[in-house]
């Protein structure tokens, strides 16, 4: 029976002779451990027509600076995922089953000791399952540790780097390596002893500074992205690569897609005594706050030899991988360092390391690389579809590419897989690249990862509308689910075997060609309504707005998801997202096109206005005020308003940019609506505007007590303020309103008396 091994992490130290002898260290710097911390949500049914949480979970570890959820079987079906939450910063992730897989079943890095985990099921599903296994933490018993290494090697004398920024070079996770983007399609280059050990490693941009006792702080979830791939030697000085690809954050953009630099391999190797610069994530013992932050600094090439550079950079433990660089490109990677210096790379341009990139990442729609570590166990000993009818034996990846079948689009082909030393753990996959870009990883071409136990596996493949015509890739992939739970197109696997065939499409289609795409990016506030709108060349389109992969439908704040303009309604923070897009249809034909995905960006702080503006009537020549009440008056800003036209500050009008506006003396042009525009001085400055209140201005009187004007104070005016007396609201001069305080009152009758049978002037 074969045995399951449990492997610890420890810090790789490699020893190798040169004259003078000098000890070199590789400079990987590990970070973290395991902790066991199982969960197990049982089967979830979501009978509703609306997607609801089935599961709620609260991981907390005390002491833990930082937690990764390492997830076992998990069962989303179309439409449910996973969100998690840092109750520290608030930074959430969410996973479906694709993304989990990408993310090979593991989560993003949250700062913090606690993580609120949910399931979110999608209407009418019955297979909906989490099993949580353990976590990755960090955890500092009593906040204290240090210095953040034991040694400063690779320090050149005093440490003179400096914090940079620069965003195509990133914190490998847990390992505590550094890789840097190398080209738009967000392949990395790093060192070999980096991807030796089996991590399921992060790569990390925008780094924030870490605490004074050294231990990091993790970047926001849409800063982190998988490893989803790579090729490595860990061969000591010389000999010490490794090529990655990455996979993509909680918004669907790969790094080179969210920030849109890299740095180019060099063509030709840089020369003895010319200059390199060094950006990376090492320790820091004098500043512990840049501790595996970026830093960055410059030195002299030692010697160059045929497979690596001897260089006089600073650099110590963090810095392997990390980019050598003259002239603004990748001549090698960071591998190795002494006491004191000098220090190691590995040269870009060693054979064996271009072939690996050429056939992970290279141009022209190379694959990525996919095998098993063992090929004593199961194997794919048959695969038939079409007119391919392989039997073969056990070969961790065979390429049978030059055996192929036709295929039509919109046709139905089943696909049978047979294993062979077969157990009830293992698991497999089915992948077609339908669009020809030389990936799996585009919408549909996932045919399944559902196949489980000992076989034959089976499945029907049906090219999909927009399938482009030729030839293309098929990938079949069986390993052992209990050492590695998550099937992806890529990668190397314990156990199990991949093979690759070529299907040949046809039936192509019309595809739409988009004029306009969505506004890639907009900043809203809550409440706002949002507009996205799309143009595309075809007669007859149909339209299938959507939120990532998830079709989104009318009602609540959504209208227009099947119409050429999507409208987002009274938008809240749970609208927030960078991957809203169209699905146009070409009627016609059926062919489909997919918009590039928006990015819309919601602002909470929006102003709350407590006290309303209120109604004021005032005589001419009397002073009038209003006053608006909201939360924290100092983090808002103020303009009042006359009938939708702004006011300043002078004459007659102050406190136009405050919360009380005073009017002194009022005239009877004064009088219409005002109302204050208060806006938010934090985030992206959201305005709300108050309720309008109306200024009303009376005619100051000549003659008090004369009501109808005629100029005697006499029985006509007592009879008719006494015919409005005990009115006590709203009352105007005419009704008997003398002292103007609203109501028809003793103190007005006393008013008119006191005057009674006299003559106007």
């Amino acid at each position: 029976m074969r045995t399951m091994t449990l492997r610890t992490s420890t810090l790789l130290l490699v020893a190798v002779l040169a004259a003078p002898v000098l000890a070199q260290s590789t400079l990987d710097w590990p970070l973290g451990g395991y902790a066991e911390h199982r969960l197990d949500s049982g089967n979830l049914t979501n009978t509703g027509n609306d997607a609801a949480v089935m599961y709620k979970a609260t991981i907390a570890v005390e002491d833990a600076v930082w937690l990764r959820l390492y997830f076992g079987k998990v069962d989303l079906e179309t439409g449910s995922y996973l969100r998690m939450t840092s109750a520290y910063d608030g930074e959430v992730q969410e996973l479906d089953a694709y993304d989990l897989a990408m993310w090979n079943n593991t989560s993003a890095y949250f700062n913090g000791d606690t993580v609120y985990l949910v399931l979110v099921a999608a209407p009418a599903t019955t297979n909906n399952k989490v099993i949580l296994e353990q976590v990755g933490v960090y955890q500092v018993e009593g906040g204290l540790r240090g210095p953040c290494a034991d040694d400063d090697c690779g320090i050149c004398g005093a440490d003179d780097r400096v914090p940079s920024d620069e965003e195509w070079t990133g914190r490998l996770m847990p390992v505590g390596c550094t890789a840097s983007v190398y080209n738009q399609d967000s392949c990395l280059v790093s060192a070999g002893h980096c991807a030796d050990g089996g991590w399921d490693d992060t790569i990390q941009f925008n780094v924030p500074n870490s605490a004074s006792n050294c231990y990091p702080y993790n970047p926001p979830v849409a800063d982190q992205f998988p490893i989803t791939a790579h090729l490595f030697t860990n061969d000591g000085v010389g000999n010490d690569w490794s090529v990655m690809t990455a996979g993509t954050n909680n918004y669907g953009q790969t790094p080179y897609e969210r920030y849109g630099v890299y740095r180019p391999l060099a063509t030709s190797p840089a020369g003895s005594g010319q200059s390199a610069t060094v950006w990376g994530y090492g320790v820091d013992n004098g500043q512990p706050v840049r501790s595996q932050t970026q830093q960055t600094q410059t030195g002299t090439i030692n010697n160059r030899y045929s497979t690596h550079y001897v260089f006089t950079v600073d650099i110590t433990y963090g810095n392997s991988g990390s980019a050598l660089m003259h002239n603004d490109e990748i001549i090698g990677v960071v591998t190795h360092c002494t006491i004191g210096c000098p220090n190691y790379a590995t040269r870009i341009d060693l054979s064996a390391f271009e072939d690996a990139r050429e056939q992970l990442c290279g141009g022209g729609g190379s694959y990525c690389a996919a095998s098993s570590n063992s090929t004593s166990y199961e194997y794919i000993s048959n695969v038939h579809v079409g007119s391919i009818n392989n039997s073969s034996g056990s070969s961790g990846y065979a390429n049978y590419t030059g055996q192929s079948t036709d295929m039509e689009i919109g046709t139905g082909y089943p696909i049978t897989v047979t294993l062979d030393t077969e157990w009830d753990s293992d698991i497999g996959g089915l992948w077609v690249d339908w669009n020809q870009d030389g990936d799996f990883y585009d919408s549909g071409e996932t045919i399944t990862t559902s196949w489980s136990g000992l076989g034959p596996y089976s499945r029907t493949i049906t090219p999909p509308t927009g399938a482009v015509e030729g030839s293309t890739r098929m990938r079949v992939r069986i390993q052992d689910g209990d050492y590695d739970p998550s099937l992806s197109p890529c990668g190397n696997t314990s156990y199990g075997e991949v093979e690759d065939y070529t299907i040949n499409v046809s039936g192509g289609c019309d595809e739409p060609e988009f004029i306009v795409q969505p506004e890639p990016s907009q900043e809203v506030c809550v409440g706002d309504d949002v507009y996205l709108y799309v143009e595309v060349d075809t007669l007859l389109p149909g339209y299938q707005w959507r939120r990532g992969t998830t079709e989104l439908v009318d009602g609540g704040h959504i209208a227009g998801a099947t119409a050429q303009t999507l409208m987002i309604i009274d938008i809240t923070p749970a609208e927030e997202a960078g991957n809203y897009n169209c699905v146009v249809t070409n009627l016609v034909d059926g062919c489909t096109a997919t918009s590039n995905n928006a990015e819309i960006l919601v602002d909470e702080d929006v102003p709350v206005i407590l006290l309303q503006p209120q109604d004021v009537t005032v005589t001419e020549g009397d002073a009038a005020v209003f006053f608006v009440g909201v939360e924290n008056p100092v983090l808002n800003s103020f303009q009042w308003r006359r009938n939708g036209v702004e006011l300043s500050d002078g004459g007659r009008f102050s406190g136009t940019t405050m919360y009380t506006l005073s009017i002194n003396p009022v005239e009877l042009g004064d009088a219409g609506q005002f109302d204050c525009v208060v806006t938010g001085l934090l985030g992206g400055m959201c305005s709300t505007t108050s309720n309008e209140a109306t200024l009303t201005v009376d005619p100051a009187q000549d003659c008090p007590g004369d009501l109808n004007g005629d100029g005697v104070i006499d029985l006509s005016d007592l009879s008719q303020l006494l015919a409005n007396y005990g009115m006590s609201s709203g009352a105007s001069y005419e009704d008997g309103d003398i002292d103007g305080d609203g109501d028809v009152d003793l103190a007005d009758l006393s008013a008119l008396l006191a005057v009674y049978g006299t003559t106007c002037p």
